[in-house]
């Protein structure tokens, strides 16, 4: 499924979503339960640390590039924080 080694992976509080990110600047959003993606999303830079917040609706994305970002997950955007 990667073409380059996962660098980063979270699972939601409720355990329902794993998020994957890798070296080629994407992050992958996955249903536990279908095993299906749920969400691909071009963040621009390798994944160093992925979180989920307490109420599921943020991603936090953290890059090698410093930057950090916040996936809103009821909308989709991404939002640069930092």
């Amino acid at each position: 499924m990667f073409a380059i080694t996962c660098c980063g992976a979270s699972m939601s509080p409720d355990q329902s979503l794993i998020a994957v990110g890798d070296f080629s600047g994407f992050v992958r959003i996955f249903d536990v339960a279908s095993k299906k993606m749920a969400g691909e999303y071009f963040v621009g830079s390798a994944t160093r640390y992925l979180q989920f917040d307490k109420l599921e609706k943020r991603l936090l994305i953290a890059g090698y590039d410093g930057n950090l970002q916040a996936l809103m997950l009821d909308s989709n955007e991404l939002k640069q924080v930092y």
